[in-house]
């Protein structure tokens, strides 16, 4: 049994109980880890000084804080600037190409939807 599995979720105040060679020698993905769960026990606690406690570099774990509170971005794909009722349109514009036996270019889907937001006064999607 070493320093990580006899210590695994027990923070002390002052970490007294692991020892500067015993937190050295732990890999600082683990260190950081435990910083951050003891920033968020004891919020009002400066992160120079938990990063100093938990020999960590006390940007990786302002770091870390930040990007813990963002929220998921929803991926809705490549369809963002249409309503429901145009998606319909388009697919319906689609439809009609390939029951012609032609293929859509993006060019040309492309300027179908520009005309189609140009016609409800919606400004034009950008190009990627």
């Amino acid at each position: 049994m070493d320093a990580d599995d006899r210590y695994e979720g027990y923070e002390s105040p002052q970490t007294s109980d692991l020892s500067d060679y015993e937190l050295s020698q732990m890999p600082t993905k683990k260190r950081l880890d435990r910083a951050v769960r003891y920033f968020n026990r004891h919020p009002m606690e400066k992160q120079s000084d938990i990063a100093k406690r938990y020999q960590v570099n006390p940007r990786s774990l302002s770091n870390r804080l930040s990007r813990q509170h963002i929220p998921k971005k929803k991926n809705r794909g490549q369809n963002i600037g249409l309503t429901p009722a145009q998606e319909v349109i388009v697919l319906k514009f689609i439809n009609s190409y390939l029951e012609h036996n032609m293929n859509p270019t993006r060019g040309v889907i492309f300027a179908f939807i520009t005309n189609l937001r140009k016609r409800d006064n919606k400004p034009t999607l950008s190009t990627r």
